[in-house]
């Protein structure tokens, strides 16, 4: 058997992280819920999500805006 020759590649430096230099993900959550039906918008109440509000006028579902 013959043997293998290995040559190794130095590539100087390394990545710089994940998520390093990338933009941010998001603003955090909707400060309205807007009905998506009609255009209503109410404030939106931490903790509880857009989509367990009913639309006060219409009454459809409500979404965050």
């Amino acid at each position: 058997m013959s043997e293998l020759d290995v040559t190794v590649v130095e590539h100087g430096t390394r990545g710089t992280g994940q998520g390093v230099g990338g933009s941010r993900q998001g603003i955090g959550p909707p400060s309205k819920c807007k009905c998506p039906k009609c255009g209503t918008t109410v404030s939106h109440t931490p903790n509880i999500p857009c989509s367990t509000i009913k639309c006060p006028k219409c009454g459809s579902p409500m979404s965050g805006a």
